[in-house]
């Protein structure tokens, strides 16, 4: 009795000569964010239609967009963690830490309105630095020290504020402050030409952080060294990328952006407190929690 003899690529050739079947994709209705999009301006048409004020630029729209416009800024902070791999769980008191410099400096130094964004920024940047360099001295888990971080600046923040204020707030405004709040694009105008009155003019630091980052990210080195410490740190390091020192960066420009954050909720509230944090410590948790999904 003879078995037939199979040569050894017939099953080869098999499988290579059936033809690959394209993968399955949903329709596109079925997307759960364009279903939400889709709700959201069903829902604002209805009750626009229904009570016109509902749809009043300078009562809704406005404080609306000045609103999504910190979010923005919230969300962006959390990326630049999120892109090495990281998570910052101490976002609202980093941005609640960096207007506390904000106030102080308007409040005890006399500091003009520019001067002092720029002491939030950089107190937002060292405790970011400090965070990252904690982080990679240590090899604990970013979840455990920004978690840390938080219970910290949550404690330090609240002192400072009983410490130096008489009602735990700043409340000396700098020349600029209120016209940086209630302006929008419709005070900017050049020649008959003027802007939207439902953008107000402190979303120009939402644009200025994403145009940053987008430069950062798309077109720099560093950049791209910070995308693959997030992809593979193993990997990455073996390539001669410096991972401990990209991911210290990354919880730095982490840590500046929750500072402007801050810096931007206390002008739209007019007042630089200790709860300044609290408006952004749910979003910032969702989006870590969305990103991780």
């Amino acid at each position: 009795m003879t078995t037939p003899v199979i040569p050894p690529d017939s099953d080869t050739r098999s499988v290579r000569a059936t033809p690959s079947r394209p993968a399955h994709r949903l329709p596109f209705w079925v997307n759960q964010r364009l279903g939400l999009l889709v709700l959201v301006v069903g829902l604002s048409a209805v009750f626009g239609v229904a009570r016109p004020t509902f749809l009043d630029e300078r009562l809704v729209l406005f404080p609306l967009v000045r609103d999504v416009s910190m979010l923005t800024v919230v969300a962006l902070a959390q990326m630049v963690a999120l892109s090495v791999g990281h998570m910052n769980l101490a976002v609202g008191r980093m941005a609640a830490f960096g207007a506390l410099f904000a106030g102080l400096g308007y409040d005890r130094l006399g500091l003009p309105l520019p001067l002092g964004l720029l002491l939030c920024l950089c107190a937002g940047a060292a405790i970011g630095a400090l965070t990252g360099w904690i982080i990679t001295r240590t090899g604990v888990s970013s979840f455990v020290v920004t978690l840390a971080m938080d219970f910290a600046l949550l404690g330090l923040v609240s002192l400072l504020y009983s410490a130096l204020t008489e009602n735990a707030a700043f409340t000396t405004k700098p020349s600029g402050l209120a016209e940086l709040r209630s302006y929008s694009l419709a005070d900017i105008c050049v020649g008959p030409v003027c802007g939207s009155p439902v953008i107000p003019q402190l979303a120009q630091f939402t644009v200025l952080a994403l145009l940053g980052l987008g430069f950062l990210y798309g077109a720099t080195r560093i950049g791209r060294e910070l995308l693959l410490t997030g992809a593979n740190p193993a990997a990455a390091e073996l390539s001669g990328i410096p991972t401990g020192r990209r991911v210290i960066l990354a919880h730095t420009l982490s840590g500046l952006l929750a500072a402007l954050a801050g810096f931007m909720a206390a002008v739209g509230t007019g007042t630089f407190r200790a709860s300044i944090g609290d408006a952004v410590l749910c979003p910032t948790d969702l989006i870590a929690k969305s990103q991780n999904r």
